[in-house]
């Protein structure tokens, strides 16, 4: 199966820019342009990877990020901003990002750390969903999520 990339993104030209680039890699697209919309845009099925803008109205991209994470912790997102700081680097990673591109994106360096993102995920989801540990504890889910990403680490 095909895995999407879902940009969430107020800026209708990052959007098309983004979906053009993936799309001629071969990656399947769906774009939300209101923040608000993006936790129901979440297929746990299909959403392989979510790239998230920094600064929308509503609803910034780290608090965004803290909503995908407790609806769906093993889903990567990828924070992308035009104000990137060292702060505000920290505090995405903090939350369960799994990395942080600035505006303007290089392609290669984005195409290359996607492609990684996706081909590790499988990893973290091998058991079947019947031996899956299921909590609605935040704490918990804090602490599974950080297990699936060190499990496939040496």
């Amino acid at each position: 199966m095909r895995q999407e990339i879902l940009i969430v993104d107020d800026d209708k030209s990052v959007c098309e820019s983004l979906t053009d680039l993936l799309q001629g890699k071969g990656y399947a697209v769906s774009v939300v342009t209101d923040p608000t919309m993006a936790i129901a845009a979440i297929d746990p099925q299909v959403t392989g990877l979510a790239l998230v803008d920094l600064r929308m109205p509503g609803i910034g991209g780290i608090e965004l990020l803290q909503r995908m994470k407790s609806r769906q912790p093993d889903l990567p997102v990828v924070i992308i901003t035009g104000f990137a700081t060292v702060d505000t680097a920290v505090a995405a990673m903090k939350y369960g990002a799994a990395d942080v591109f600035t505006k303007p994106i290089k392609s290669a360096a984005l195409l290359s750390q996607i492609q990684r993102i996706l081909s590790e995920r499988p990893k973290c989801s091998a058991l079947p969903e019947d031996e899956r540990i299921v909590t609605s504890d935040p704490r918990m889910r804090e602490a599974l999520t950080l297990v699936e990403r060190a499990a496939p680490t040496d």
